[in-house]
């Protein structure tokens, strides 16, 4: 993959909204970009997860880091699919580089089987729980255009709503 200037898109820009395809060929220079570039890129903005599309690159991947947390780790996630999710749910204060300072109470599924190839190249199938399951679930809402304030409850919303028309607004535009 060519090296790319990476900027994050900040809501409510449309592009936010667009849908990635899935990458046919995966090589060398991909998974070095990212698991180098795009995850330091992730890193230096103190992010837990950051997706292609929040950069305008419109491919199926990602890269997420829950080591704050027990059981957490390091995931580069390309090309990834959730199997199944838990009727079970749990309910985390969510924010989004991309939706910068806004943060707000989602519920998700509390546990997701996936499947991706990870930095290696390899195929990984795994059951994802709490903190790990609602970053995976984030970052790949992004992939298919969501962004985590279309999750949100009503209540939750109308919170937020005054935060998100003042965001739209330092970006010049309506929301």
């Amino acid at each position: 993959m060519p090296k790319k200037e990476l900027n994050v898109l900040i809501y409510p820009d449309k592009k936010l909204r667009k849908r990635s395809i899935e990458i046919k060929e995966i090589t060398g220079d991909l998974l070095k970009f990212l698991t180098v570039d795009f995850y330091e890129f992730m890193k230096l903005r103190d992010g837990v997860g950051l997706a292609a599309p929040q950069t305008g690159i419109f491919e199926d991947f990602f890269v997420m880091d829950t080591s704050i947390t027990e059981g957490g780790v390091k995931r580069i996630v390309i090309n990834p699919k959730i199997n199944s999710r838990s009727p079970d749910k749990i309910v985390y204060q969510e924010g989004c580089l991309s939706v910068p300072d806004i943060f707000a109470d989602v519920e998700r599924p509390k546990e997701i089987e996936v499947e991706y190839i990870n930095g290696n190249g390899e195929k990984i199938r795994e059951t994802l729980r709490g903190m790990n399951a609602v970053v995976f679930q984030h970052e790949y809402d992004h992939l298919m255009g969501i962004l985590f304030i279309d999750r949100l409850s009503e209540t939750e919303y109308m919170k937020i709503k005054p935060l998100l028309k003042e965001l739209a607004g330092k970006n010049g535009k309506k929301h």
